[in-house]
Parts: C-alpha cells; structure tokens; sequence
C-alpha cells in the first residue's frame, strides 16, 4: 500500500539539521507523496523551496489562526488599522508565491483557533474569510486548522463565503454537528491528533464513531504495545490488524551559548495540564521537595496558569519559585539542557514524546511507573508512584 502524507511540517525549524535524513526515511517507510504545509508567510516560502527540491512533495500556502499579526496595548483603531494593513500585505505575497510556483496544491492551513487565542477573535475571522477568498481567486482548496471554534467555523462556511474548492479538515475536533456540516460542504476530514483529546464533547458518541473507523480499518497503527493493549481490550480488535510503530524525535542537543534568564537549579514540566497530566500532586510534591531545597525551581511550559492554579500555587507558598514559560522549539531545548531534571507525572499517555526529547538533550528524567512509560524510557527513566506525593518527592532530591 502506498502512502500519501496529506499534511507535513518538515518546514519547522526543528528539522534544520536532519530534514533530508528524515525524508528518506519517509520515503522508505512507505510514504510515496507528501505535502508540506504552510502555515506563515516564512512557513511557506520554506515549504515550496523543499517541494522545488523533491519530485515527491508539494506544498501548501497560507497563515495560521496561530500565526496572524498580533498587537499588544494598542487601542482598537489602531489596533484594525496595523492589522488589515500587514494581514494584506501578508496575502499579496502569498498570492505572488502560489502565482510563480505549481507546487502549491492549496490555500492553508488557515482557520480559527481560540484554545491558543481567545483576545483576537475579529482579527482570526477576517484572516480566514480572506484567505478563502484569495483560494476561490486562485481556484485552489483549502487547509482548515480549527479548535474551540465550532461555531464560528460553521458560520463562516456556510452564511458568509461560498468555498469553491472546498477541501480538508486537517486539525479537526471531534465535533459531531461540526463533522456533518463539513460533510455535507464536501470537505474531507482528517482525523489526526484531536481524535485523542480527552476533553471532546459528546464523549459517548464519539467514542462509537472511534471505534466505528478503527473497526472498519484495513490495518491500525498504533503508538507504543501499551496502546495496542488498549485497542485490543478496549474495542476487541484483532491485535493482528494492528502495527506498534514507534514516534521519533527530531530535538538535538542544545548547542551554542545560553542566553535564557532562567533559574540556576530547576525542574522541568513539559505539556498541558489537563487532569490526567497529574500536575496538582506535581506541584503538591515540588511544595515538600522545596522546604528541603529552597533553591531548586520548577519551570512549566505550556499555557499560561489560569486563575484557579494561581490560587492553588499561592497557598502552597511556592508562587515565587514556579515559572510558567511559552516555549519555542530552541528555547524548549535549552530549558532540557539546563534542567536538573524533567518530570513526567502523568497518569496515562499513548507514547510520551517528551521523554525522547529530554533523552536528545541529556537530561534525566523522573515518570511515573505507570501506562507506558516503562515501555518507552526503559532503564534510562527513574519512576514513581504517581499517586504519591512522597514518592514524587523523594525522585526530585
């Protein structure tokens, strides 16, 4: 069976150093076609010069919900003025890009997403609806990124612009009454990394569909032996349907001069902080942990602290010893570098990237003994009882 990758990113940063190497591994796992997908203006002019340099890919164009001109404490005259201003310019040299190279198969990724941005509502709207009209004018479809958006994207498709091209769905919640009206605009549904979000509504229901695809699958490739296990006990799949292939990291070790403000000594929490991930008896740990050492910190990457864990961190006294950082690539890789110590407390995962990229940054790491983490750090992890605060505590000293 051959594969088409329908959305790549080997235009991140954090491919600079192997992308050719990665690639053809690609290749030789099976993927004979891929598409590099744009997702800024800079994103773009990368992902066409990698399709110029392969037969094999192509190339998307477009700008985020993520990466749309943002201005902090302008009022809001000035504020739409610099917006529409930049926004078109942007979009003039994407059209110039798409008009000069054949590569470019579609106007993406493009959409709205308020679980990064609640502020700039108004400011996503209108780079969307314009960057449908600008693949209508090209006659090109479309690549929609949408999270925490449903009605609003809904809206926008169906009562404010015709798309004519249609499309795909590339990062899609599993929305049921999203999924039918894409449907019916006839656009494709990708179900890629939100079909693992805990946090879907219509949980019953979407389970059902879940199990729906996967039954009806010709072959299931699953993360690690741990999540097969789960396939197989869960929805009663026949464990010869199913492929344990294994992430990979492209992350390499930090090099060069650090130049981060960052405490001298910390731990290093990496990730969301959904329920599962365990950070409250994280933090309750850390509070025990630093009565002993008053100088060791703990860093989170990650959104920043919403009310209600500011006033938890506040009563456990340790408000000044815990930083919450939004990290990039390179700066995530300095914060391994320099880490004591990464923490993986969670209570369940299907893989555990981060343990691969704290190992390519040489930085020990301290996880929980549970789901599977044994399977994936192996004897390299030092491990705890996640449900132990004493125990999470002991592993930090």
């Amino acid at each position: 069976m051959q594969i088409f990758d329908s959305h790549a990113h080997y235009n991140d940063e954090k491919f600079e150093m192997d992308r050719e190497e990665t690639i053809k591994k690609v290749y030789e796992a099976g993927v004979k076609k891929l598409i590099c997908a744009g997702y800024s203006l800079d994103s773009s002019i990368e992902a066409v010069k990698i399709a110029n340099e392969h037969d094999n890919i192509y190339a998307t164009a477009g700008i985020s919900p993520n990466d749309i001109p943002v201005f902090e404490n302008e009022n809001v005259d000035v504020k739409d003025f610099f917006f529409e201003d930049i926004m078109n310019e942007q979009l003039k040299k994407i059209k110039q890009l798409v008009e000069k190279n054949h590569q470019i198969v579609a106007i993406g990724e493009i959409g709205l997403d308020y679980y990064w941005n609640k502020e700039n509502k108004k400011e996503q709207k209108l780079a969307f609806i314009n960057q449908i009209k600008l693949a209508n004018e090209l006659d090109l479809p479309i690549v929609i990124h949408t999270r925490e958006a449903v009605m609003d994207t809904i809206d926008i498709l169906k009562n404010q612009i015709n798309v004519k091209n249609n499309g795909v769905f590339h990062c899609c919640p599993l929305n049921i009454e999203l999924i039918r009206e894409a449907l019916k605009l006839g656009f494709y549904i990708s179900f890629a990394g939100p079909i693992t979000f805990r946090n879907s509504k219509n949980a019953d229901e979407m389970i059902k569909q879940k199990k729906e695809v996967i039954t009806r699958a010709n072959r299931i490739i699953a993360i690690s032996e741990n999540t097969k296990k789960d396939i197989i006990e869960l929805l009663h799949i026949d464990p010869n349907k199913i492929d344990v292939i294994y992430h990979s990291t492209s992350m390499k070790a930090f090099v060069g001069d650090f130049k981060t403000n960052l405490p001298s000594r910390f731990i290093l929490f990496v990730g969301d902080r959904a329920p599962y991930k365990n950070f409250d008896r994280l933090i309750k740990a850390f509070s025990r942990l630093n009565k002993e050492d008053e100088d060791l910190n703990l860093i989170c990457t990650g959104m920043p602290f919403n009310k209600s864990e500011k006033e938890y961190i506040a009563q456990l006294n340790i408000s000044n010893k815990i930083t919450q950082i939004k990290a990039t690539d390179r700066l995530l890789c300095e914060l391994y570098s320099r880490a004591e110590l990464f923490v993986f407390p969670s209570l369940y995962e299907g893989f555990g990237i981060p343990i691969l990229e704290a190992y390519a940054c040489h930085c020990p790491v301290a996880l929980s003994n549970a789901s599977c983490f044994p399977e994936i750090a192996g004897n390299a992890g030092i491990y705890f009882d996640p449900y132990s605060e004493e125990s999470i505590a002991v592993l930090g000293r």
